[in-house]
């Protein structure tokens, strides 16, 4: 086990897709770094808030919500609430909070995303309504 002190420095994340959040609702979480890839999911080296997620069965770690996936992952459970730096060298799975009530701003977060249409992290109407009565969009 690694004690030493180190700094880890990222990007400003970008969370003006949150209208309101109830943070007391939120939830801590381990997310699977293996179901995130670096050019879809943290091309500046951290995952950014608003990417959809689902919950793997087996292991009940996180990872991007995907429509069609099998695993438990085609739930969407939440959003990533705020940026995790992932270190590339690390086989750490790293941990972050799950944005699970609230109101977004849909257009901002589609932005924010964009690029998890191919990778999942991606909401559409099906993961809209997995959440309905907890995340309502704007």
């Amino acid at each position: 086990m690694d004690l030493s002190i180190r700094t880890d420095t990222f990007g400003q994340d970008d969370q003006s897709w949150i209208i309101q959040c109830t943070p007391s609702t939120n939830k801590g979480i381990t997310l699977d770094k293996s179901a995130f890839t670096l050019a879809t999911h943290y091309p500046n080296g951290y995952l950014l808030s608003g990417i959809a997620l689902g919950v793997i069965t087996a292991t009940g770690l996180y990872a991007p919500y995907v429509t069609a996936a099998v695993d438990g992952t085609g739930v969407l459970a939440g959003f990533l609430y705020a940026a995790v730096p992932i270190r590339s060298t690390a086989n750490v799975d790293p941990g972050g909070a799950l944005m699970r009530a609230g109101v977004v701003n849909e257009t901002k977060l589609l932005a924010i995303v964009a690029n998890g249409a191919t990778g999942g992290g991606f909401i559409d109407t099906t993961g809209k309504a997995d959440v309905v009565g907890n995340i309502f969009f704007d």
